[in-house]
């Protein structure tokens, strides 16, 4: 099973390292050919559109976990009628979706939401084309959900990658041959969904073959979908709160008058991002495992938790400490002096320190829901959610991007906090690993003392990239063999046998 866990997690640092060679490509070159509001635009209206899939009312990780507890149990008729479920459902939900997206082109259309300089017909038909590109999705998740749910996560990653690298070019191709371009990448979106649909659909019936079947007179035990639904909504209220706090940003500046700083935004925090999902994506891979192991064994499931907490949170620390050293000179090398803000060093601190939060509240919180203290987990995500845009209303009209940074960080570290209060209370989380994570916030403290050239070749920003990150993960390291923590908790330092102790049903 651990086997599959780290399939899963290689095949998904593809997705990354995809989407970092293409997205990163391809931001630069719209930024250089499309003005700044048009950029700060389409930034904008993307991140409106992606609100559709609070649709889903979090039907997707519920399912999936549905189909992977039954199939343990090898009742495949009861995974069948999971992926029917989520498969009408989803049906059901494209007709809303496409009802909300035309309602949000009409009122960008008509300047509603819009500040002032930004063109109304061109924000309409972003959100249009956004949201057709997302509700074509919906109809291709239960496919994903079903390979998911039969722990066939790598496949889904290796699609991703795909279509990703796929899109990405595609698109690019139309910035640089036609006269498209804020368009290029939605339109490509469309496209590449089609052709994903029925890839994803044939992957799904030759990998779950032994129990997806085409059987039209299968019917839903009454009750399933009450049963399922109160799981999801629960689950998808804090779900809802997280996507408040972790895209509000936009909006906040909107609301303050700033929408020029979209653009900045965008380019500071998306190189970032892609390392909270480098190592986000371990923690859903390992998601599955650690459900049917906790059904089996609390103490295993603890001693699971906390060789994922270490690992995950080694990630994080190298990134956080790679940010802090070497963001400000990424960004001169990607886009130029054209997007650089004030108080560079403390921005590049503080986005640095925003990952390592989200990283290690995001472990956490998975991890609450895994226990099955969803309604602890969803209060939680709602007061972290009230703390961050609260803060970021009244520090970014004063502070800017800094303000919005800093209010994120604090929602973080709510969640953090609760998440450890409730681990702690009933002895789930070691207080030896909590004691690296609190580590893991103070020492990078020094690089604000430090002050690195922004003004850099490319082997230079490697050279430095690459000892900062050498230097971050022996840190970790030595720290978990100083005080012997891979002997208490059973696992060799080496990555490859992390998890070679545990065999988990699959």
């Amino acid at each position: 099973m651990f086997k599959s866990i780290f399939k899963a997690y290689y095949t998904s640092l593809l997705g990354v390292l995809s989407g970092l060679l293409t997205q990163l490509i391809f931001i630069r070159e719209l930024v250089h050919m499309v003005p700044a509001n048009e950029f700060a635009l389409y930034a904008f209206c993307y991140q409106v559109s992606i609100y559709l899939n609070i649709l889903q009312l979090g039907l997707d990780f519920a399912t999936s976990r549905e189909i992977a507890l039954k199939l343990a149990k090898a009742d495949h008729a009861g995974a069948m009628q999971s992926y029917l479920f989520i498969r009408r459902f989803n049906n059901k939900i494209c007709l809303g979706g496409f009802v909300i997206v035309v309602i949000g082109a009409l009122l960008f259309y008509n300047g509603i939401g819009l500040g002032p300089g930004f063109n109304p017909l061109m924000a309409a038909k972003l959100v249009t084309l956004f949201g057709i590109w997302l509700i074509i999705k919906f109809l291709a998740n239960p496919n994903i959900v079903a390979l998911i749910g039969n722990n066939r996560q790598a496949v889904v990653n290796v699609n991703y990658v795909l279509t990703t690298i796929c899109t990405t070019l595609t698109a690019l191709v139309l910035l640089k041959t036609s006269s498209l371009g804020i368009y290029s990448m939605p339109l490509s979106l469309i496209a590449f969904s089609v052709v994903n649909f029925f890839l994803l659909k044939s992957k799904a019936f030759k990998y779950c073959k032994a129990w997806l079947v085409n059987d039209k007179s299968i019917v839903i035990p009454q009750g399933y979908n009450k049963r399922i639904l109160q799981f999801s909504v629960i689950t998808t209220i804090g779900g809802l709160a997280w996507t408040i706090e972790a895209t509000s940003d936009v909006f906040i500046l909107n609301g303050s008058g700033l929408l020029t700083l979209v653009g900045f935004y965008v380019l500071w925090w998306r190189f970032p991002q892609m390392f909270f999902d480098l190592a986000g994506r371990l923690t859903t891979s390992a998601i599955p495992s650690l459900n049917a192991l906790y059904s089996r064994s609390e103490a295993d499931a603890e001693i699971l938790f906390n060789r994922l907490l270490l690992f995950v949170g080694g990630i994080a620390f190298i990134a956080f400490i790679g940010i802090a050293c070497c963001l400000t000179s990424f960004i001169y090398l990607w886009v130029g002096p054209g997007f650089f803000i004030d108080d560079l060093q403390w921005v590049s601190f503080l986005i640095g320190l925003l990952v390592y939060s989200r990283v290690i509240g995001n472990c956490f919180g998975m991890f609450t829901i895994t226990i099955g203290r969803v309604k602890y987990s969803t209060t939680l995500s709602w007061v972290q959610a009230t703390v961050k845009v609260t803060l970021a209303i009244i520090l970014a009209g004063s502070m800017g991007l800094k303000g919005l940074f800093i209010a994120s960080i604090a929602g973080s570290l709510i969640q953090v906090a609760g998440c450890i209060f409730l681990l702690l209370k009933i002895k789930i989380l070691r207080k030896d690993v909590l004691l690296l994570i609190a580590i893991g916030y103070v020492a990078p403290v020094i690089l604000l003392f430090s002050r690195i050239s922004v003004k850099v070749t490319l082997f230079q920003f490697f050279y430095v990239a690459l000892i900062t990150s050498v230097c971050a993960a022996l840190s970790w390291l030595l720290y978990i063999k100083i005080t012997a923590l891979d002997t208490r908790l059973k696992f060799s330092l080496s990555v490859s046998q992390l998890f070679s102790k545990w065999k988990l049903p699959g």
